[in-house]
């Protein structure tokens, strides 16, 4: 009978169980090697920004890593302080070593013009601040994209110009350098005129607070909140014209891809100035985050961006389409305001297909939200786009996302969009919350037919791993495949403990059970009763046979 109870009660509590499949006990765990070496005992914010990257020709996945307070082995500490590193994370060895970026110091004025000459001022400049990676090699690349959004230029006796830089690396051409991006360091717009007075325009524009690769393999996404006063914009780099494919000889297309290098991969800038635009006000800080996504169309790429400081300090994030020249105004489709002054609406911000529609769904952070009984705990808010009669719209979820709503968590910290994690057809959503405890923590969210689900499937803790991690959270890649088992994998960064994890995902089984009896049907007499249970199970990417072939056991009931 305690047999019979056994079966029982296991058949229903996997009824009952809700899966999930990161698994933290096979995770790769990557720390900072020159910890403690920044003066003062600073921390170099190792894991500050994670970027995983898998090149399909190589078979070869690797892990980038921001640290923006680290002392770079490139240059003298002694002349140039703190600028930030990357670092190239081997998952095999589990061994970093700093990525070469630049080795420029603080010297000399270069450029080729006086309208755009410039001379580096490195130090503090927050190199590794954002970072973002091509998911998959299209047109000739796979690039990395990292910003420094504190690089200023000294150009000008005793003024400094918190430009901000960018750099991009092709890492499917190893042997190329990185390069360089400074498109706020013209001279004559520094400032703008306006009644006759002048206003900062790109002197403090901190372009590279936050950077995104979309869905076009040809253009990188940069905001910069500090443009014109600090209303802020987002500045889209893409490929030089190329002839188009029917003008290239047959001979030349073959080197099409040499093409693209000849013409230089995104060498073309665009700075919308914010002045034209009225959704944008002074101090909005539009840019502080940038997203992309099939919003309206599966044919067309729309832009997100979250200005924090927008809707009269409620925070707001615009859906918009570049103009076709900089002095215009920007396609605002669509606005959304915040609904608490101060709670950060628009600092983190992803797309991601959660209801399988087709159409990418924006999801946005407001990680200072608070409630009377808990400061500072956080919120998630997603905006739906549906198909209604052959016209597109995009609604606002009845349903709010805090996490586990702890004070001083600041859920929603960081947005990730982890691809389909259990393989149902429905993309899943990563959220941080790096001070949920004083340590941080990381919430996933499975989408379904109806958005994104309400309740949380895993909830992934520091003292799930064996290392100590604080500031857990405050950076989440991009789902990345990178053991090719068909599940995406997540990397996260610990920034104030100086870690980054990478956590592999399991295939996703189901199993069905069935009981019977020998005989069916039982006679009033008898005493005993034989059960036969039996368990099959399926799933994408499943082994056909799970754990070692056992002898079935025999189940006697008697009664």
């Amino acid at each position: 009978m305690k047999a019979m109870q056994s079966v029982i009660v296991a058949l229903v509590l996997a009824s009952l169980t809700s899966a999930f499949n990161l698994e933290p006990r096979e995770s790769i765990i990557l720390s900072d090697t020159a910890r403690g070496q920044v003066p003062g005992g600073r921390e170099s914010y190792f894991g500050f920004s994670v970027a995983l990257h898998y090149l399909a020709r190589e078979n070869e996945a690797w892990l980038a890593v921001g640290a923006p307070r680290a002392n770079s082995s490139y240059y003298n500490p002694d002349h140039i302080t703190e600028p930030g590193a990357i670092y190239k994370c081997n998952l095999r060895s589990q061994e970093c070593e700093e990525l070469f970026i630049d080795d420029e110091g603080n010297t000399g004025a270069r450029a080729p013009s006086s309208e755009f000459r410039y001379m580096d001022l490195k130090n503090g400049g927050w190199l590794g601040g954002a970072l973002d990676s091509q998911p998959t090699y299209q047109a000739g690349r796979q690039s990395l994209g990292v910003c420094a959004p504190r690089w200023k230029n000294q150009l000008y006796q005793g003024t400094y110009l918190m430009n901000g830089a960018c750099y991009w690396l092709n890492s499917s051409l190893p042997n190329e350098p990185a390069h360089k991006k400074l498109p706020l360091i013209q001279f004559s717009k520094q400032t703008f005129p306006i009644g006759g007075r002048r206003l900062f325009f790109y002197s403090h524009g901190g372009a590279g607070l936050s950077v995104h690769f979309s869905d076009n393999p040809t253009e990188m996404i940069v905001g910069a909140p500090g443009v014109f006063n600090w209303q802020g914009t987002v500045i889209r780099f893409k490929d030089a014209g190329l002839p188009p494919i029917g003008e290239i000889s047959r001979r030349r297309r073959r080197r099409r891809q040499t093409l693209v290098s000849e013409h230089q991969m995104f060498s073309s800038q665009f700075v919308p100035n914010p002045y034209y635009t009225s959704s944008i006000k002074d101090f909005d800080l539009l840019g502080y985050s940038v997203t992309s996504g099939h919003f309206l169309s599966p044919d067309e790429i729309h832009y997100a961006a979250g200005a924090t400081r927008g809707g009269n300090s409620l925070g707001k994030v615009l859906l918009f389409s570049f103009p076709p020249v900089e002095e215009m105004r920007l396609y605002v489709i669509y606005e959304w305001v915040g609904t608490q002054i101060g709670e950060n609406f628009g600092a983190s911000l992803v797309s991601a297909d959660v209801n399988g529609d087709g159409l990418s769904d924006l999801v946005v952070g407001a990680p200072m939200f608070f409630t009377a009984d808990a400061s500072d705990m956080g919120k998630v808010v997603v905006y739906e786009t549906s198909v209604q009669q052959g016209e597109t719209t995009i609604e606002k979820s009845e349903r709010r996302y805090h996490g586990s709503a702890k004070a001083g968590a600041r859920f929603g910290t960081t947005l990730a969009a982890c691809g389909d994690l259990n393989q149902d057809g429905f993309q899943d959503i990563a959220v941080g919350a790096p001070w949920e405890d004083g340590h941080g923590a990381v919430y996933i969210y499975l989408g379904s037919p109806q958005g994104l689900r309400s309740r949380f499937s895993q909830h992934l803790l520091p003292q799930d791993f064996s290392a100590p991690f604080s500031g857990f959270g405050m950076s989440i890649s991009r789902g990345i495949d990178i053991d090719q088992n068909g599940y995406p994998d997540l990397a996260i960064g610990s920034f104030l403990s100086g870690h980054a994890v990478v956590l592999r995902s399991r295939p996703v089984v189901d199993v069905r059970a069935t009981v019977s009896s020998r005989p069916t049907s039982v006679a009033l007499n008898a005493t005993s009763l034989q059960l036969v249970v039996c368990f099959d199970h399926s799933g994408y990417n499943v082994p056909s046979q799970i754990g070692e072939m056992e002898e079935p056991e025999e189940f006697i009931v008697w009664f």
